[in-house]
Formats: C-alpha cells, structure tokens, sequence
C-alpha cells in the first residue's frame, strides 16, 4: 500500500495559516510521516510550501457554489453553500493524489490535529485499507478527517458531483449539506456494501467552523 496524506485548505486569514502551520509542525514530529500534498483554493502560503514533509501543492483559483447559489439556512445564520467548492478541492488533490500513484490516501482538513499518539494508531487501522471516517450524526460523514482507496473515493463521488453543483441529489435528506451529500453518494454509488468502519481516531479543530 502506497499512501499519503492529503490535505485540503482555504488558507484566507492569519489564523487560518496558524492552523495550518501548527498543523504541519505536528507531523514534523512524527515517527514514519507518509508524504503530504497540500492543495487549496486560496494561495497557499511560501511557509506551508516550503515544509520539507511537503511534497506537492496544488492551488486552484475555483471556489465554486452551486448552480443556483444555495444558501444554507442554520439556527442562528444563513450562509452560502461552499460545499461543492469543498468537493471539487478534495477531488482535485484524490486526482492528484492518484496521478503520483499514492492508492490510499489519509484527508485531512488543515485545521485537524490529532492527538498525541494518534497518527500512529490511524497507520495501523488503516492497514485494513477499508474506508474509515467519523460519522456525524445519523446521515453525515465527518469530511475533515478520513482515511479511504484513492480510486474508490474518486468512483463514489466523482460521477455525482452534478447533483451536488446542480442542488437536486435523489432522496437526500431535506436541509443537507456537505457531510450529508458525502454519505449519500457513498450509500447512492454502492461503492461499499455498508459504512460502518467507524472511526475512534482522537482529533480537535483549530479553528471554530
């Protein structure tokens, strides 16, 4: 198994580059860090580019909404759906991440750190090579960490990415976002037999979403 770490960012504030580079800082020190591509769609910072562990950025200048601007409506805001953006990001670095012949792939979002001990505890759940992620709640998948099959990843979402950029994915619960299209594309793709290779990896987010 050839793997890597992918890590997907929007890097558009000082403290958003501070996570990033704490992030980056935590690996550093790591026994047996796998090779990092950094992608965003924001310019990725020289520091961030910089880092010996990195071996590979990619930026794209595309933050796309959906065909309609989909507008996420939430109990004390409304806001615009940058879901889509967010899926074409993580595809754009599993495409990558495929071209360099890596054939697992470890997705993190540039705010998460894990705890202390889990990198390497995540290398040896991961041997199984199965798809292991955080569910959130009973409909959603966790997208700031997971670890999955490179061409697998791509086969379940990459063919109905339209029906995110397009609003209307068939049977998907009402009030969905992000976390719940990429649950629904996984159980819609049938790429998996089921979904329940949960994960315990013990993470926090640095920066509050």
């Amino acid at each position: 198994m050839n793997s890597c770490i992918l890590i997907t960012s929007h890097l558009n504030t000082p403290d958003k580059v501070e996570a990033g580079i704490s992030q980056l800082e935590f690996f550093q020190k790591q026994d047996n860090i796998l090779p990092i591509i950094y992608v965003g769609n924001y310019p990725i910072p020289e520091i961030v580019q910089q880092y010996p562990i990195v071996k590979q950025c990619q930026y794209t200048s595309d933050n796309p909404t959906t065909l309609g601007n989909r507008i996420l409506i939430t109990p004390t805001k409304s806001v615009m759906d940058y879901g889509y953006a967010h899926l074409s990001q993580i595809l754009m670095g599993f495409h990558l991440c495929n071209q360099l012949n890596y054939d697992y792939v470890h997705h993190f979002n540039y705010d998460v750190l894990l705890e202390e001990g889990e990198y390497e505890r995540l290398l040896d759940v991961s041997k199984t090579q199965d798809f292991i992620y955080h569910p959130w709640g009973d409909d959603a998948i966790n997208s700031c960490l997971f670890s999955i099959q490179t061409q697998k990843f791509i086969d379940a979402t990459a063919p109905l990415a339209h029906f995110y950029y397009n609003e209307n994915p068939p049977g998907i619960t009402s009030g969905w976002f992000f976390e719940t299209w990429l649950k629904w594309a996984f159980e819609y793709s049938g790429v998996y037999s089921d979904l329940n290779n949960f994960s315990d990896i013990k993470f926090k987010l640095l920066i509050d979403n």
